[in-house]
């Protein structure tokens, strides 16, 4: 009777030690495929010190990445782009100006696919974004001002190629990736649009929660 109520307590013991094992796997799982929040620095860096007197751009894009599974995330991308421009021209009788002010507000939105089931490997995405973009024309001589603005819908769909590396104990995920695909834009001011190739570069640090 001893020996099978021992038999009974140690069958408990190494069926309690294999479910804390499990669950402490799956936390450790849940963890890794948390939600992570990307900014994007190089890209807003670029904004602010490819500028000059005459053009000032503000460039505001961000990752969301949230797990479906070991190997597939969805992804979505919102972006905030603004551009001025101002140009002038000094003569004998007047100071005349020119330029053009740009603001595109939109998002992409996607599915990437990792190599590993660990979400630190390589990986292929592809998205499909959409953006309202405004453009807006003058000119000002002789105190007299002319301006033409416009206000429209950009689309795109892209692939890209990247990689993905986890830092674990700061919960830091940090991507770079490479894309190409196609997109919608004006074939000229104030005229219709066209399509065309594009080519892109992300460089992404962000926190998993």
């Amino acid at each position: 009777m001893q020996k099978i109520v021992c038999l009974i307590v140690i069958l408990i013991c190494i069926n309690t030690f294999c479910f804390a094992e499990e669950k402490q796997e799956e936390n450790k799982k849940e963890k890794e495929y948390s939600v992570a929040v990307h900014l994007h620095p190089v890209s807003f860096i670029l904004s602010q010190t490819i500028t000059d007197s005459d053009i000032k751009s503000l460039a505001l894009y961000s990752t969301i990445e949230i797990p479906y599974s070991s190997s597939f995330s969805f992804i979505i991308r919102p972006s905030l782009y603004i551009s001025e421009s101002d140009y002038h021209k000094m003569s004998l009788t007047a100071i005349s100006s020119s330029g053009t002010n740009d603001f595109r507000l939109g998002t992409d939105l996607g599915i990437r696919y990792y190599a590993n089931n660990d979400g630190n490997s390589f990986y292929v995405s592809s998205t499909v974004g959409l953006f309202r973009t405004t453009e807006e024309k003058y000119n000002t001589e002789y105190q007299e001002i002319t301006s033409n603005s416009k206000s429209f819908f950009q689309a795109d769909i892209m692939v890209y190629l990247g990689h993905s590396t986890i830092l674990k104990k700061l919960n830091i995920s940090i991507f770079f990736d490479v894309g190409f695909g196609l997109g919608t834009m004006p074939s000229s001011f104030m005229f219709s649009k066209k399509d065309h190739g594009i080519f892109d570069i992300n460089f992404g640090v962000g926190y998993r929660f």
